[in-house]
């Protein structure tokens, strides 16, 4: 008689094991094949910026300063942190929020997404979840000056 309820025990405890094994796989692949999807229209969309902010900026024939100042408005305007590099991959300018995040850092180049332009100048732009407000923030509110 004993023997049959640890049969019985063995078999629930292995059913349920099962269960959890098979339903854990199937979440991670299912999370796993919304990530590609995510990060695929977050790059098109990237991408989509990128070509507009290329037909808005002046030509790369233009004097820097005058590429730095229309990146800085359209920053402002946007508000998000972007850079902007020549062909040769020498920097132009920066946003100002750009520079306060310090994404120049080597280690804050995994958090940068870039976008060639046609004419082969190179626009920065943070990568989405990087822009998190600071632990504590309340919606709404003006961050902290750094």
């Amino acid at each position: 008689m004993r023997s049959l309820y640890l049969r019985i025990y063995v078999t629930v405890v292995a059913a349920l094991s099962l269960f959890a094994l098979v339903s854990g796989w199937l979440v991670q692949s299912h999370i796993d094949e919304q990530r590609v999807r995510v990060e695929g229209a977050v790059r098109s969309r990237a991408e989509a910026w990128g070509e507009l902010i290329q037909h808005v900026m002046p030509p790369a024939d233009r004097p820097d300063e005058e590429q730095v100042a229309a990146l800085r408005d359209w920053s402002q305007r946007l508000r998000m942190p972007m850079a902007l590099d020549d062909a040769q991959g020498r920097r132009l300018g920066a946003s100002e929020s750009f520079l306060r995040r310090d994404f120049d850092r080597p280690l804050m180049a995994n958090r940068l997404q870039s976008v060639r332009f046609d004419d082969g100048r190179v626009l920065w732009l943070p990568r989405p979840g990087t822009l998190r407000p600071p632990a504590g923030a309340r919606p709404g509110e003006a961050p902290p000056p750094a």
